[in-house]
């Protein structure tokens, strides 16, 4: 895996700042992801269950990454939840979905929860996504407080995980 990357909350003045490492690492046309944090105390962590796709995971915990190609307006959403759950998007420019909305070119091979990471494994069936690409890196945690928003890039005066300037990763 690729040296870790870390994500920092939006708001530097809450008083809950933790740390999340983000890893990754792609073989051919897979891509395994892995999300650490600390500490994870009033954190909501859904309960873990069978992965499924699942809408609305922002709503909660969840941990998120956007893959695009240098130069193309085109992008993908993907988010994972602690339970299991995850889900991938389409976008044709900033926050304009494709329809259909989902990216179905995408399989979660392996999913694995520890009580402070999740690691992920997706099978692509694109296997040119890797060419060229690069990476926006977040996360949201939700705890008592509501809800944190998390990346390594914040390039916008609001938390805004679409923005193409919080790009921070390049995979050649």
């Amino acid at each position: 895996m690729i040296s870790p990357i870390p994500l920092y909350n939006f708001n530097k003045d809450s008083p809950r700042q933790r740390e999340i490492l983000f890893y990754s690492e792609w073989k051919e046309n897979l891509l395994q992801v892995r999300y650490e944090i600390q500490p994870t105390d009033n954190v909501v962590w859904p309960i873990q269950q069978t992965p499924v796709r699942k809408y609305e995971l922002w709503k909660s915990t969840c941990f998120e990454f956007f893959l695009s190609r240098k130069s193309c307006k085109e992008y993908l959403e993907f988010n994972i939840s602690p339970s299991g759950s995850w889900d991938a998007y389409t976008f044709l420019d900033y926050r304009t979905p494709s329809q259909p909305v989902r990216y179905s070119a995408v399989e979660l091979l392996e999913f694995n929860q520890t009580p402070n990471a999740i690691t992920a494994c997706f099978k692509f069936l694109d296997s040119e996504i890797k060419s060229k690409c690069e990476a926006n890196i977040t996360a949201v945690i939700e705890d008592d407080l509501g809800l944190h928003y998390y990346a390594h890039k914040h390039a916008s005066d609001k938390p805004d995980f679409h923005h193409r300037p919080s790009v921070c990763i390049e995979f050649n």
